[in-house]
């Protein structure tokens, strides 16, 4: 969490926010599935609010089917199977999914929240229904990935405490490992295609954060690989490029304290020994802090957002190209407060941004000349995280944690309906009190 979520939220506490939202959303809390999307257009705080620049753009819808303008093939229905592992295989791609929700707070100010969630996401209406089921997993939940098969979880707790979960019900949540990471701060979290291995970038003022590498085998028991660990001070997040397996971009280790570096922005070789530096480039000029970069799926775009409060550059995204093992900066979108972090659709041709405290979700349409802004989805409370469904009909519904002093906390159902397209699907209230202010969130792909 950053320092101004923490400070925004403990300001929401003192409203007494959670203990408004049945109030406001009266009728649902009881029953735990979600609204339909506010679709009064005199509400302009809840309305989709479309960027008339958009449709001036390049046309990239007409004569082509998803993904054919950036030669990105889309995701098959048929996720990967870890290698050696054939039990493992995919939920069926028009299954409904579960959502995990982490809770990082308690109703006692002075305890951390250790517990994950488990919602269902129906297909039907892609609304939400409350299963009642929570799991304690040691740790304040920071970020939670599932495997591409979608029987595990993995929980990244804030100070590096990763677990293993089995989702094999909504009812039915079990921790099957648990691993501690070098001593660092923990947010971003990576899957291999396989679901062999993970990537963890940790944030600290010493090598000995960085990147750390855990095998997972086919029963979810945790490997920490030491020999595989790049080490790199304030490693925030890490994303591989498409159809490049051996290159993975990196924000971190930048620092203006000694020994001073001005390089924030990473490309990095990955091979058997693990990562290694290609080049390191100057992208922000003082500081920059993130939850996830993003690079667009035909692997020539990698956006990175800046939400850091004390930078002259904060609120801003940098689009950059990259071009062989070279990035140059193509443009730079300002007046972006809190931006937060990006998520890219199944095509490529979409990339969300939350901004955390406007409240807003905003989607940019990218081509190979760079992104257009497009629709953008307000009222979207404290809009941190995000998480996408990559299979099947309900390809590219997107789940997002939100809580106001106005809505109280909730996950927000949205739909990423063509390029820089998105639209509010439904609401779903997670009840009063601080305990179920939401965080971290991850879908079953």
């Amino acid at each position: 969490m950053t320092l101004r979520r923490a400070l925004l939220t403990s300001t929401l506490l003192g409203l007494g926010a959670c203990d408004e939202a049945a109030s406001v959303l009266a009728g649902t809390a009881d029953s735990g599935r979600g609204t339909p999307a506010p679709t009064d257009a005199s509400a302009p705080e809840d309305a989709t609010i479309v960027a008339t620049d958009l449709d001036a753009a390049t046309d990239l819808d007409a004569g082509s089917s998803p993904g054919t303008d950036l030669g990105v093939i889309p995701g098959p229905d048929a996720g990967p199977t870890p290698v050696g592992c054939p039990e493992r295989q995919p939920l069926p791609a028009d299954a409904d999914r579960i959502v995990l929700v982490g809770h990082r707070f308690t109703d006692a100010s002075d305890v951390r929240g250790t517990e994950v969630r488990a919602l269902t996401l129906r297909g039907f209406d892609t609304t939400l229904l409350d299963n009642g089921q929570r799991l304690d997993v040691g740790e304040a939940p920071s970020r939670i990935v599932f495997a591409h098969h979608g029987l595990f979880a993995f929980v990244l707790g804030e100070d590096g405490l990763l677990s293993s979960v089995l989702v094999s019900a909504p009812n039915a949540l079990e921790v099957l490992d648990q691993v501690q990471l070098p001593s660092a701060g923990y947010g971003d979290l990576r899957v291999s295609v396989d679901d062999s291995h993970l990537f963890i970038a940790g944030s600290n003022v010493t090598n000995e954060a960085g990147l750390s590498r855990v095998d997972v085998d086919c029963e979810g028991r945790l490997t920490l690989v030491d020999k595989a660990h790049f080490g790199v001070r304030l490693a925030e997040s890490l994303d591989f490029v498409p159809g490049r397996p051996d290159r993975a971009v990196l924000l971190g280790g930048q620092a203006v304290f000694d020994p001073v570096d001005p390089l924030d922005v990473r490309l990095l070789a990955y091979g058997e020994n693990g990562f290694s530096l290609v080049e390191a480039f100057d992208v922000y000029g003082d500081m920059v802090s993130a939850g996830r970069i993003g690079v667009s799926g035909d692997g020539a775009l990698v956006l990175v957002p800046n939400d850091s409060p004390f930078s002259e550059e904060g609120g801003q995204l940098a689009v950059l190209a990259l071009e062989g093992d070279t990035l140059t900066e193509l443009d730079r979108i300002v007046d972006l407060p809190d931006a937060r972090e990006i998520e890219v659709s199944n095509d490529g041709r979409t990339a969300l941004l939350t901004q955390i405290e406007p409240g807003i979700v905003r989607a940019f349409a990218l081509s190979p000349d760079g992104v257009v802004e497009g629709d953008m989805i307000r009222g979207v409370g404290l809009a941190d995280q995000m998480a996408r469904v990559q299979r099947g009909p309900m390809t590219d519904v997107v789940v997002v944690s939100a809580v106001s002093p106005v809505d109280g906390s909730q996950v927000q159902v949205l739909r990423i309906t063509g390029p820089g397209r998105v639209t509010r699907e439904s609401i779903t209230p997670l009840g009063e009190g601080s305990s179920n202010i939401p965080g971290a969130i991850g879908i079953q792909p």
